[in-house]
């Protein structure tokens, strides 16, 4: 099944009096890269949701962010760091001094230091929060996968739609350009005969030359190639498989074969 690699995924869980969220965006990339954001006092379980994410994604960029709203400071109370703010205080102090500042050290230049306010136990990993949080993670990734295939549904159906439609003209240019060298072959003939005497002429190597310029706008070889492809898109669209570097190949090759159809084509309704 073709999926889309763009999608959003969200999900919420309450873990002894704390609610925790997180939502995950995902978007269009060769690799995988994973990018997650979470508050400091359950930093522990970044990589939890990591793998979680990777289990769940070949490629594609996915950014995920999780929320705490945890009044009650079930995961951990918020304690001051008071031998940071001791050494941080001297070093206000010294730079101070040194520059010969009469200006006042204040609570606003201590708290602009990340480890002054720090969480308990951000280190330790708490098994049955753990889980929560990895079921938290799936259960957003699967809603993610969800909309990603919903897309993809979409972007296929349009796609044979649009097949079907190449199809139909690729039958029009193959009708159109039927005998096309033999045409090509008795125009240029014909204007040689109205401006040069041809008896003068060696008409064996006159018809070989004509021969050559008329097989030149002959598209055979590219329709055949460009059905080929056409067909291998139609199944293409059917697969269960990820088609995203298939389709890419498929589209750059029917693109080229429509190109030199048009280049080559001495029938103006087939180039336009």
């Amino acid at each position: 099944m073709a999926k889309s690699m763009t999608g959003y995924g969200s999900a919420q869980v309450n873990y002894q009096g704390a609610d925790l969220s997180i939502e995950i965006r995902s978007v269009n990339s060769r690799f995988q890269e994973i990018i997650v954001k979470v508050p400091k006092n359950i930093q522990a379980y970044e990589a939890t949701i990591k793998e979680r994410i990777k289990s769940h994604s070949e490629r594609g960029k996915i950014s995920a962010y999780v929320q705490l709203n945890d009044k009650q400071g079930s995961l951990g109370q918020s304690q001051l760091n008071k031998n940071a703010v001791s050494h941080y205080m001297n070093i206000l102090n010294e730079m101070k001094s040194l520059s010969g500042s009469t200006e006042t050290i204040a609570l606003s230049h201590l708290l602009q230091f990340d480890d002054i306010i720090v969480n308990e136990d951000t280190a330790e990993i708490d098994s049955e929060l753990n889980t929560e949080i990895s079921r938290m993670t799936d259960e957003a990734m699967h809603r993610l996968d969800e909309m990603r295939s919903n897309e993809g549904e979409s972007l296929v159906r349009d796609l044979k739609e649009r097949t079907k439609r190449l199809i139909e003209i690729l039958k029009f240019i193959e009708s159109e350009s039927t005998g096309a060298s033999r045409q090509e072959f008795e125009k240029l003939y014909k204007r040689l005969q109205e401006n040069i005497d041809l008896q003068k002429i060696d008409r064996d190597r006159l018809e070989l030359e004509l021969a050559i310029i008329s097989d030149r706008v002959d598209v055979t070889e590219e329709c055949v190639r460009l059905n080929s492809h056409l067909s291998v898109l139609t199944d293409l669209l059917d697969s269960s498989e990820p088609i995203g570097k298939k389709l890419n190949f498929l589209s750059q090759e029917i693109l080229r074969e429509a190109n030199t159809i048009g280049s080559k084509t001495a029938n103006v309704t087939v180039s336009h």
